[in-house]
């Protein structure tokens, strides 16, 4: 009987509500990457291993916040090839503009490219 009266008072857990798919994230710029940078040297040398977990923590807060793949946040935190990367998303953006009313097209996930 106790059971019974315990499974009565056991109410379910209130469901999280889900962000919207249409709030958009933060843009990428040369400002975000520069500040990042500087961030990173803060913490100090990449090869320390007392640092590591500190700039690991960094890259994921700047892939969750900017949608981008780990790689790209390593290599910004270290200073390279944020240009290119700059240069990439705005092409992306142009051609989302440009192709908004049209079919979709099927794209290719990076894992899938062998370059």
């Amino acid at each position: 009987m106790e059971r019974l009266e315990e499974f009565k008072e056991w109410e379910e857990p209130e469901e999280q509500e889900e962000p919207e798919e249409s709030e958009e994230l933060d843009t990428l710029t040369l400002e975000v990457c520069k500040e990042y940078r500087k961030r990173a040297k803060a913490i100090g040398d990449e090869k320390n291993p007392l640092q590591i977990g500190k700039r690991k923590e960094l890259t994921e807060e700047l892939q969750e916040r900017y949608n981008i793949p780990e790689i790209w946040a390593t290599n910004i935190l270290n200073g390279q090839r944020y240009p290119d990367y700059l240069a990439i998303l705005k092409k992306r953006r142009i051609d989302a503009k440009k192709n908004k009313g049209k079919e979709k097209e099927i794209l290719i996930p990076f894992d899938e490219i062998g370059l």
